[in-house]
């Protein structure tokens, strides 16, 4: 009993870490855009902008990038409620793939990155489609964001188990024993903005695993050449 009331005191105390990395690392996302719009506004106000198209121009972009966290902590609070609900519907996740290539293709060109997509057989499987679509979106975009420039990030789906795979390979170097156990061997949560991460705060991993995860499917990293993440979606509902 001992022993297990100290584990408990442990896991109680790590998780206590987590939570405030975690919100270290949102705070310090939301005060970098909103320090740029203030400073943009100052400047406006007291007549100092030169070129004011260019000043709103780069506080839509600020205020973009708070939307896009705010949009992530809702959805994450909902994955962590078990509150998500959407419709599955029959969906070639290839073709899911193939936009989610269309959509990041600019991301990709500003490093020289090349995107690819292979498949192997059927991929179809019944989904919520924008959920999957953001889950393979989250896990391309991390992959391009650590690539080395010039290098190609390759989107390989096959059949397995009675459901489809998607692995995500990309040059870079990987994942750290400490990182791939804090995003896919413990309870989903968000981490703190240290490794492979999409976001400051870490969401883009966390969110991705709970939206594979609400399919009853299975999200992981895999030991090997560069960084690899694959998930697997049950075909069938």
């Amino acid at each position: 009993m001992a022993e297990r009331l100290a584990a408990l005191e442990t896991e109680r105390g790590d998780e206590r870490i987590a939570r405030q990395a975690f919100l270290s690392a949102i705070g310090h996302d939301l005060r970098t855009p909103l320090a740029a719009l203030r400073a943009a506004l100052d400047a406006l106000e007291d007549d100092l902008a030169p070129e004011p198209h260019r000043y709103f121009a780069a506080m839509r972009g600020d205020i973009e990038a708070i939307r896009r966290l705010t949009d992530d902590l809702f959805l994450l609070a909902r994955i962590e409620a078990g509150s998500l609900d959407f419709e599955r519907v029959p969906a070639d996740l290839a073709e899911l793939a193939d936009e989610a290539v269309e959509a990041l293709t600019p991301v990709a060109v500003q490093k020289s990155v090349r995107l690819r997509v292979a498949m192997d057989g059927s991929t179809m499987a019944e989904v919520g489609i924008s959920e999957i679509s953001r889950a393979i979106r989250n896990l391309l975009d991390n992959a391009i964001r650590h690539t080395p420039r010039g290098s190609e990030v390759v989107i390989e789906l096959a059949q397995q188990d009675g459901g489809v795979v998607i692995r995500i390979t990309d040059g870079g170097d990987g994942f750290t024993d400490d990182l791939r156990d804090a995003i896919f061997g413990t309870p989903a949560r968000a981490i703190s903005s240290q490794g492979r991460t999409h976001g400051g705060a870490g969401l883009g991993l966390t969110i991705a695993r709970g939206l594979v995860e609400a399919h009853a499917g299975r999200i992981w990293a895999e030991d090997g050449p560069g960084g690899r993440v694959a998930m697997w979606i049950p075909a069938t509902a």
